[in-house]
């Protein structure tokens, strides 16, 4: 049996569905509800008109209230939750479930390219089932009158929560933490937010936060056809440079990350990183300006909170975390106490102290002004330029055989970097050296170039093991790698990660004797991303080399040397050769055996693998591999052979 329901003017029993909630009488009736008293709230009489401008008026104040849209059958009214560009929410009772949901209803005035964002919108929805995202529970997407139904989060969403002032540190920090989780989800089942922010994340009774609102979603598994280049999606407070500049392919991602960085600066803030009184002066500051150090708003965020955010946020998207699982891990690391007390990585200060220089603000403002009345928007909009040596320099030096300095003896990088996997931090030796001190708490992947545009080259570094992460052990390393690739799963985020590297751990607190040999490997290494867990990883050494252990921290300087040709491997490790019995070189075809052997290694221990192991091409990335670990680098240099 279907529960009663009320006409909303008159207020009499209705015995059947009917349009707008209204029985017949009020339905063809032309008096204005304003004359008729309907309920009593308080001993405040409502009064309401009938029509688009209608208002209700509760003693001396008059608000607005919104006509009920036409309900599908099967579902009745309840009352108003939202409205957007496209679309209607509204509380409804489901008669079949017996339950409220959230029903979402097309505008009736709604063009045809609204419609198949609702569409996209709806299907992405339903394609998700996380415990951080609002779940869907049925779509009718082919009516005249599309709809879809969702579960109702009875809580705030987060810009009613901030607005009243910044939130406890804690709990902002669990908040995005979950939200990233969700995201994490979405990203998974191929699908782009690209709205995130304080009012599209809502908090269940229990505190859950769930990800709502996927109005401007993208379908990266498919071209949806909805890509409007000249269109700024989005909310320019919170969107990624690469939104507020409209370069449409670069949007992905790391653009959601971004955002939660942003969401979560709001958060601690108190206010948006980003305001300005017109949304394109907004979106040039997202382009040009540093956002305000989160410590100067409010002192009590510590510096790897505000690290953390900032790193989320960085303008260039490959300095970003490489995923929004990835911001998770490091938000959940500092909820447990797990905190890097190492120095502020030096992009991080150099952006802090750019901040605090009123000429650069001023800078951005003048930058504002050529947006708004210069007509200067392509001026501004275009790709942030990063170092101040070139690729185009790079290779060029590579191709005349010139030796190229990744990382010199400092802690200046020359070129960009990323994070192919992991999660790290830069900053100085603690020895005082001036040396460049990175260091990750899991397994960590830095790339240094993606492509040494050369076939036959030689890749050296120095480096250090100056502390063993919290829980290291024997078998985790330090070292370098080439031939990197990536071999995602089906769903294109999980992957496993492929490389071939010469690695060490000379580090033995416990030695037997005073002495414990161990031994620098060139090996096939790999591991699998899994969300939550810890990589599964898999090596096959196909040469070793005995080197001394020390029982004292930091260890000395090693030097690193892999040599790539068409014809062969080899690898040095402080001048000397890591062999296999006699066998200093290695031909292709052994070490494409060794690499592609790691695929069934995979298939007997990550169950549903589904990805498939490549044989690497020379000109793939390469880099450092650290493997739970504090180094000291320098001196990485690339040298073409002849």
């Amino acid at each position: 049996m279907s529960r009663s329901s009320s006409c909303l003017r008159c207020g009499i029993i209705l015995a059947e569905e009917t349009p707008g909630g209204l029985c017949p009488t009020c339905l063809n009736s032309s008096v204005p509800i304003r004359s008729r008293s309907i309920t009593s709230v308080n001993n405040k009489t409502e009064s309401v008109v009938v029509g688009g401008q209608a208002t209700a008026t509760f003693g001396p104040e008059t608000v607005k209230v919104k006509v009920p849209p036409t309900m599908p059958r099967g579902y009745e009214f309840r009352d108003h939750l939202g409205q957007g560009g496209m679309g209607v929410v509204v509380r409804a009772y489901e008669i079949a479930a017996d339950r409220e949901v959230a029903l979402k209803v097309v505008r009736a005035k709604t063009d045809d390219a609204a419609r198949k964002r609702f569409r996209v919108e709806a299907q992405s929805l339903a394609r998700l089932k996380h415990p951080n995202v609002v779940q869907v529970f049925s779509v009718e997407v082919d009516s005249p009158e599309p709809f879809f139904t969702m579960e109702i989060v009875k809580g705030p969403s987060l810009d009613k929560l901030f607005k009243a002032g910044p939130m406890p540190i804690a709990e902002a920090v669990r908040i995005i933490a979950g939200a990233a989780r969700g995201i994490g989800a979405a990203h998974a089942a191929g699908i782009v937010h690209r709205d995130i922010k304080p009012s599209n994340i809502i908090l269940s009774p229990d505190g859950t936060p769930k990800v709502t609102d996927f109005g401007l979603a993208k379908r990266t598994d498919r071209d949806d056809q909805l890509t409007i280049p000249e269109a700024m999606l989005g909310t320019p407070s919170y969107m990624a440079p690469e939104q507020a500049g409209r370069r449409q392919a670069e949007i992905g991602p790391l653009s959601d990350v971004y955002s939660l960085g942003a969401t979560l600066y709001a958060l601690l803030a108190g206010e948006p990183p980003f305001v300005a009184d017109e949304p394109v002066m907004t979106a040039a500051l997202v382009l040009t300006a540093p956002p305000k150090p989160l410590r100067e708003l409010r002192p009590e965020v510590s510096e790897d909170l505000e690290r953390i955010v900032f790193r989320a946020m960085e303008k260039d998207a490959t300095r970003r975390y490489g995923s929004a699982n990835e911001l998770a891990d490091a938000l959940e690391r500092w909820g447990r106490g797990e905190i890097d007390n190492r120095p502020r990585p030096k992009v991080a200060s150099k952006w802090l102290a750019i901040a605090r220089r009123p000429a650069t603000i001023a800078l951005a403002l003048l930058a504002v002004s050529l947006v708004v009345f210069g007509g200067a928007w392509a001026w501004i909009a275009q790709k942030p330029t990063i170092p101040p040596n070139s690729y185009e320099e790079m290779r060029r030096d590579l191709n005349q055989g010139k030796t190229v300095v990744l990382i010199g003896e400092t802690d200046e990088r020359k070129y960009p970097t990323r994070w192919a996997y992991g999660v790290g931090s830069f900053g100085k030796s603690i020895t005082g050296d001036g040396t460049l001190l990175i260091g990750t708490n899991q397994e960590g992947v830095l790339e240094l170039l993606d492509d040494p545009g050369v076939f036959a080259y030689e890749l050296s570094a120095e480096l250090r093991l100056e502390t063993p992460a919290p829980g290291a052990s024997p078998d985790d390393h330090l070292g370098i790698y080439v031939g990197y690739q990536k071999h995602p799963f089906a769903n294109a985020v999980q992957a496993v990660h492929t490389f071939i590297a010469l690695s060490f751990n000379d580090y033995d607190p416990n030695p037997p004797g005073g002495t414990s040999p161990r031994r620098a490997s060139l090996r096939a290494a790999a591991f699998a991303e899994q969300p939550n867990v810890v990589p599964v990883t898999e090596r096959r050494i196909f040469a070793a080399l005995p080197i001394a252990s020390n029982a004292k921290t930091p260890c000395p300087w090693h030097t690193l040397v892999i040599h790539v040709t068409p014809q062969s491997f080899s690898a040095t490790y402080d001048g000397k050769v890591v062999s296999a019995g006699k066998q200093t070189t290695f031909a292709p075809d052994r070490v494409a055996k060794t690499y592609l052997g790691l695929q069934e290694d995979f298939d007997k221990n990550v169950l549903n693998n589904g990805a498939v192991i490549r044989q690497p091409p020379l000109n793939t990335p390469l880099g450092l591999w650290i493997h739970r670990a504090n180094i000291s680098v320098k001196n990485v240099k690339l040298t073409p052979a002849p």
